[in-house]
């Protein structure tokens, strides 16, 4: 489990940790904890609190970064 997020946040980071990526990864680590929980893992949760997570950090992600816009 540790040793699987620890994978997850280097990659993150030696790839340049763009928004797309930390997205990714966030719900990478998701996956890890629903399976040390046993949980089942829904995709369209992760990617919500995902965002969240990533709007509440930085708020200017919602006007500037392309991935969270739709697709008009």
């Amino acid at each position: 489990g540790a040793l699987a997020v620890f994978g997850i946040l280097a990659f993150a980071l030696l790839v340049g940790a763009g928004p797309t990526v930390i997205r990714a990864s966030i719900m990478a680590v998701f996956i890890v904890l629903a399976d040390i929980t046993r949980r089942p893992f829904m995709i369209t949760r992760a990617l919500c609190i995902a965002g969240i997570i990533m709007v509440m950090i930085n708020p200017k992600l919602l006007l500037f970064d392309i991935s969270f816009r739709t697709g008009r």
